[in-house]
């Protein structure tokens, strides 16, 4: 099915508060921060790339998962995103790190949101400050529904 044009839900006010938020529609299945990770390997400077592994909470998941008309009441345990050794545009006097990631490059690349199983994401836009935040825009094929999903992480 081919992904359909999303919304972008990139400002999102914290009133101060450190954000760890994985929405897949208007899901929050929030991130175990003890599991996650994200970098930017700049060893090769004409060559960054940007690796990314997170994973849902459990806790909120199961919090989703009880409720008794739970639209995510088929999963097994909450969603997960990872896209690895990507390549990246850095600004060398900040560090920030974008990518943009189409579908056509699941050929070269690994990525993907993993919900019982290997879902293709598109039109995905990453920014990431090294050790500081991370913030992902994008569309993921749940089982041939398209879903707008965003994951927002300061630390």
């Amino acid at each position: 099915m081919p992904f359909a044009s999303g919304t972008d839900d990139r400002t999102i006010s914290t009133n101060g508060e450190k954000l760890q938020q994985f929405k897949i529609g208007d899901t929050d299945f929030g991130i175990d921060t003890t599991t996650s990770s994200f970098t930017v390997d700049a060893t090769d400077p004409d060559r960054p790339t940007i690796t990314i592994e997170l994973s849902g909470d459990q806790a909120t998941f199961d919090a989703l998962k009880s409720e008794e008309d739970s639209e995510w009441s088929w999963a097994l345990y909450p969603p997960g995103f990872y896209l690895r050794s990507f390549p990246a545009q850095v600004d060398p006097p900040t560090g920030v790190a974008t990518a943009r990631v189409q579908r056509e490059d699941i050929d070269n690349y690994e990525f993907a949101i993993y919900l019982m199983g290997h879902n293709d994401i598109d039109d995905v836009t990453v920014i990431l400050i090294p050790d500081q935040s991370l913030e992902i825009t994008g569309r993921v094929d749940l089982f041939g529904e398209i879903h707008d999903f965003t994951i927002h992480w300061q630390r």
